[in-house]
């Protein structure tokens, strides 16, 4: 479900294509310039670098408002935030300014476009949403109550599946708690994987985070629902019941503002 795993790593398909296509470039650009063209040696890891930076670059501005508040975020790289039109037309221009020389050019097309080509193909096997409904089961709540999410349906939900010895859980938290506190277009439902109440209660408390609705899943039924494998991980439930997209790993402000603007 949009992750490829390794072991205890979980990596979203996005990340995965793109840390494949990093692997070809840097592979088949040292064996080219080996065998062909010395002057490839310093394409991979421009042209890498360049792609990062300008995929970064081209979704700060694209998000200027909310960063210019916290310019420290501009470098949270781990918190998603990637434009890749500009990271691939920033790759290109750097790759032509780098090599110059057309035969040069010329050879740098075949690791840059089996990467772009592995890349895409890999969105495209792995990538997907999960199709299972809302759960039908009833969840009691930190605070007491009882919410069958199943019931919610007709509202656009949120869903994010936490535990608090989950350092990217921790960094998001308050930022989504807020966030939703704000934000009144959808509801959130925060559900805990597999702690006690107490230890819950004790983490929220010493961290100062207010959260409405704490769903105790103490059996890790969410994550079996939606074949979850790691946390954090986000869903975004458009009004019928299905998801519309699924965020794996620390959610950044403007990732989240985005998935919430296009539930229906």
């Amino acid at each position: 479900m949009g992750a490829v795993a390794f072991g205890p790593f979980v990596f979203p398909v996005e990340y995965f294509a793109a840390i494949l296509a990093a692997v070809l470039v840097l592979s088949l650009g040292w064996y080219l310039a080996e065998k062909v063209d010395a002057r490839l040696h310093p394409m991979p890891v421009r042209v890498i670098c360049a792609f990062v930076l300008g995929a970064r670059l081209g979704h700060v501005v694209a998000h200027w408002p909310s960063f210019a508040a916290e310019l420290s975020r501009v470098f949270a790289f781990w918190q998603g935030g990637f434009y890749w039109p500009v990271g691939v037309a920033a790759a290109i221009i750097v790759n032509v300014v780098v090599l110059r020389h057309p035969r040069a050019i010329a050879w740098s097309a075949i690791p840059l476009g089996s990467a772009a080509a592995a890349a895409a193909m890999t969105v495209y096997l792995l990538a997907g949403l999960p199709s299972a409904p809302l759960p039908g089961d009833a969840f009691e709540t930190a605070d007491g109550r009882v919410v069958v999410p199943q019931s919610l349906k007709g509202r656009k939900l949120v869903i994010n599946l936490w535990a608090s010895w989950c350092p990217p859980c921790r960094n998001e938290l308050p930022m989504m708690a807020e966030f939703a506190h704000a934000d009144h277009s959808a509801e959130f439902l925060f559900a805990n994987q597999g702690e006690d109440i107490s230890a819950i209660q004790s983490f929220l408390q010493a961290r100062g985070i207010v959260l409405d609705t704490v769903l105790l899943d103490k059996y890790g039924s969410m994550a079996q629902n939606y074949q979850i494998r790691g946390l954090p991980t986000t869903l975004f439930i458009n009004t019928d019941g299905n998801v519309k997209s699924v965020n794996i790993g620390e959610l950044s402000k403007e990732n989240l503002s985005n998935a919430v603007a296009e539930l229906n």
